[in-house]
């Protein structure tokens, strides 16, 4: 059921219909097929780190499958230990884990040394109002920044759950800023973070692997877009929500 909802989500109409959208196709297809080799193990888990660094050339987003890795450890580690506590403990002495980490870590790092060594000193690019107003007009404003950002992650989980409205640009002045804390609309980001919030506490206490693997499938591949490490030109697009939507 849920391969069935990915497949027809219809956020995935810009990724497959459009020309540019071929990166993150190839990119999506390579981050599953990485994952898919890591959880068989064996010689198959060192193959998905070659695979992944693929995806992460395909399209950025890719390179939150070598955290995926770490991400699907710690949960199998927590669901079978009796608390969380104990499950860091297990964690910190199996080298097992901390070879795969390092390997992770290692991949996330070469990928962006390849960006540098691409783009050199246009790796981070002053942004014009067109391509992400907020970087560009509230960039003195933290508060307003930050308050905007969080009203996208609210636009985002929207298209993921009820995609009515869609749009192949969200480009300004299509998103309204968020200036002030009395603004009524942060109430719902705020609701948002609290149900994320909520998610993984029930998922952490009641060993619910499904609903972590759920949340580390969403969150992870959407950290790259959210506006969080960097800003990014594109402050809403549907093209990005094509791996995350596994989750």
């Amino acid at each position: 059921l849920a391969t069935l909802v990915f497949i027809v989500h219809p956020t995935h109409s810009e990724p497959v219909a459009s020309v540019v959208g071929r990166a993150d196709v190839l990119g999506g297809f390579l981050s599953l097929f990485a994952i898919v080799l890591y959880q068989r193990g064996g010689f198959a888990a060192t193959l998905a780190f070659m695979v992944a660094l693929l995806a992460s050339l395909a399209k950025e987003v890719g390179i939150a499958t070598f955290a995926l890795f770490v991400a699907f450890d710690v949960i199998d580690v927590v669901c079978s230990s009796p608390s969380v506590m104990k499950a860091l403990k297990r964690l910190t002495k199996s080298k097992a884990f901390l070879l795969r980490t390092a390997a992770a870590l290692t991949g996330i790092l070469g990928v962006l040394y390849l960006h540098t060594m691409r783009h050199g000193q246009h790796l981070l690019y002053k942004w014009t109002l067109l391509e992400n107003s907020v970087a560009s007009d509230l960039s003195d404003n933290r508060l307003a920044t930050y308050l905007t950002y969080a009203h996208f992650h609210w636009r985002y989980f929207i298209k993921l759950i009820t995609p009515a409205y869609l749009c192949y640009d969200y480009g300004y002045p299509c998103l309204p800023h968020i200036l002030h804390l009395k603004d009524r609309r942060n109430a719902y980001p705020a609701m948002l973070y609290l149900f994320l919030a909520y998610t993984a506490y029930e998922g952490l206490v009641k060993k619910k692997r499904h609903v972590l693997l759920a949340l580390a499938l969403g969150l992870v591949p959407f950290l790259p877009a959210a506006h969080i490490l960097l800003p990014v030109g594109t402050p809403v697009g549907e093209r990005l929500l094509y791996l995350p939507s596994v989750g």
